[in-house]
């Protein structure tokens, strides 16, 4: 099996390692809050199916969604272990917020940009079809 086709797993592993990498940064320094760890997380699993060309509005969904249940899930789990302690953008409240904001925003505009006819500019980056 190659990694290198337009698959969810891929997808998914290419979210799943930046999700990784955000909870041991997070675990190595709780007070710092890395705000745009969500937004990639959630935007790499749905674009990563983009590299081939436009993919349908269905497997489109089902990547934005797989992508924001994944990164939920480690928000919650940061959250719980009490890492996700450093400001918001606007250095009131808490951080969770944010990371659940950014994770929905992520995947919906990396969705998006996987399902529409032309690239855009953000399915430009990835696609190698143009």
């Amino acid at each position: 099996m190659t990694y290198r086709k337009p698959t969810h797993l891929r997808g998914a592993l290419l979210t799943g390692l930046v999700l990784v990498a955000w909870f041991f940064l997070a675990r190595r320094r709780p007070e710092l809050h890395y705000h745009f760890a969500p937004l990639i997380a959630s935007a790499l699993w749905p674009l990563s199916l983009r590299t081939q060309g436009r993919r349908s509005n269905r497997d489109a969904v089902v990547g934005g969604a797989g992508a924001i249940a994944l990164t939920l899930a480690a928000t919650l789990l940061i959250q719980v272990l009490g890492n996700l302690d450093g400001p918001n953008f606007l250095h009131r409240g808490p951080a969770w917020p944010e990371a659940v904001l950014f994770a929905i925003v992520g995947a919906a505009v990396a969705a998006r940009a996987a399902s529409r006819e032309r690239p855009g500019l953000l399915g430009g980056l990835v696609d190698t079809t143009v």
